[in-house]
């Protein structure tokens, strides 16, 4: 039996205030004939932070508008409970002083009409939406306007904090929103949220893109300035997709992520991502092979971290006799030089050594090989209603449970006056990272050292 499809609307750039409502017209027409289970709008909703603006599209979303004052009215109709199907941030003219200069206002600030009228329905910052068993997306929406800035933009490292914790949370099954896993009903535990959560599409939603192709040009007035930081997050959460607008531009490509980071940032993240993974809740300390007085390498640090962690939760004959850590083998908290703490490690075990040589593979090999392989979409998407455009836009995501996303463009047509799909570009994702589907994780198992 074929895969249900999930379908994503993602609008940008709304610029309502320099809109057209012709334009307006048009995309509600195409959208309710569309029907996505959800919808993205990936800011600037307002052309210069009017309240009214934003409150135009609050009452679009829940209800409907009449332009002029008449009595012909559209919208998408989806009533108060609207915030079950869409995400919406701020964009940089969201921010905007609205006294006639452009510069943003701070992040939070009361002059931002966008908190006076979308915060109080309690917007998700994170959503996980799902047409059952077959697909499902797990989506983050990241503010991005810079302070003090016209149009360059700044993801808080408060919120990039945020994205680690609850996907985190996800991963280990954990993830809650008004006491349910993951915010659905259906699931009864854990195991059965992680294993939900795990093999879902990620999705990352901001205002800023985060990289345009080469052929655009650099961008220095319009970028987002912590652009590294934000991928740096994105890789070591193994996101699927980046979501944005701001330059009007409509982008749908894909990289791997080795074509994105060179080669210490593949090996970092894939160590950040093990530790994570193996639930160590403190970073590595500085163990020295005493045989050779050599540091060892952070691979194998960790090795020792992890099967420490299980050594003292857990009373196993194989991890005792492996981790003696009230013992002689690690016992030798000793030489401190600044604030570096040394552990001195008996490696002349072999298979002691060939055990933590094996865990030391999941990041080395395993891991790392399907980390720079993984590919990250990035789909910056057009103008949907202002006027005077070069072109007007939307896009519409079909996901389906092979790890296959297409794309769908439409068009405002002059002409027709409706929108049109232009057509369609397609991508195939490989599977999400999982450390315990390893032939690494395997042998740790059958060495009794996983509970």
């Amino acid at each position: 039996m074929k895969d249900r499809i999930l379908s994503v609307a993602h609008l940008s750039d709304l610029h309502v205030g320099g809109h057209s409502w012709h334009i307006w017209e048009a995309l509600t027409r195409k959208l309710i004939s569309l029907n996505p289970d959800l919808y993205v709008i990936s800011g600037d909703i307002s052309e210069s932070n009017e309240e009214y603006s934003l409150q135009f599209v609050l009452s679009w979303l829940k209800g409907a508008i009449s332009p002029f004052d008449t009595n012909k009215a559209f919208g998408l109709r989806l009533g108060e409970n609207f915030s079950n199907k869409v995400i919406i941030i701020p964009g940089n003219h969201d921010y905007y002083t609205s006294n006639g200069s452009p510069f943003q206002l701070p992040k939070g600030d009361p002059k931002v009409n966008y908190y006076n009228v979308f915060k109080r329905h309690k917007l998700p910052r994170w959503h996980f939406c799902s047409n059952g068993k077959d697909v499902s997306a797990y989506i983050i929406a990241l503010e991005s306007p810079g302070e003090k800035s016209i149009a360059n933009g700044y993801v808080e490292k408060n919120d990039l904090e945020l994205v680690r914790k609850w996907t985190d949370q996800g991963r280990h099954g954990n993830l809650k929103k008004d006491g349910l896993f993951l915010g659905i009903d259906g699931l009864n535990s854990e195991e059965e949220a992680a294993n939900l959560f795990n093999r879902s599409y990620k999705i990352i939603v901001l205002h800023h893109f985060l990289y345009l192709p080469k052929a655009y040009g650099k961008q220095p007035f319009m970028s987002l300035t912590n652009a590294h930081e934000v991928l740096g997050q994105i890789v070591s959460d193994d996101f699927d997709m980046v979501l944005a607008g701001h330059d009007h531009h409509d982008v749908f490509s894909s990289q791997k992520y080795q074509d994105l980071l060179d080669h210490r940032a593949i090996r970092r993240f894939a160590r950040m991502y093990c530790v994570r993974q193996l639930g160590i809740k403190r970073p590595p300390v500085y163990h020295i092979d005493k045989n050779n007085n050599k540091l060892l390498p952070k691979t194998l640090r960790i090795a020792i971290e992890y099967v420490k962690s299980k050594a003292e939760g857990m009373d196993d004959v194989a991890a005792t006799k492996f981790y003696r850590f009230k013992g002689i083998t690690l016992a030798e908290r000793s030489i401190k030089k600044g604030y570096k703490e040394f552990l001195k490690v008996d490696l002349s075990d072999s298979q002691v050594r060939k055990t933590l040589d094996e865990i030391a593979g999941v990041v080395n090999d395993e891991i790392r090989s399907v980390l720079k392989n993984r590919k990250l979409i990035n789909s910056v998407a057009a103008t949907a209603t202002k006027k005077n455009s070069r072109e007007n836009g939307f896009y519409i995501y079909q996901i389906d449970g092979s790890r296959n996303i297409q794309c769908h463009s439409y068009y405002y047509n002059i002409d027709s006056k409706e929108f049109e799909n232009n057509g369609v570009e397609s991508c195939s994702l490989s599977r999400p990272l999982d450390l315990f589907d390893t032939h690494a994780y395997e042998k740790l198992k059958k060495a009794k050292l996983i509970n």
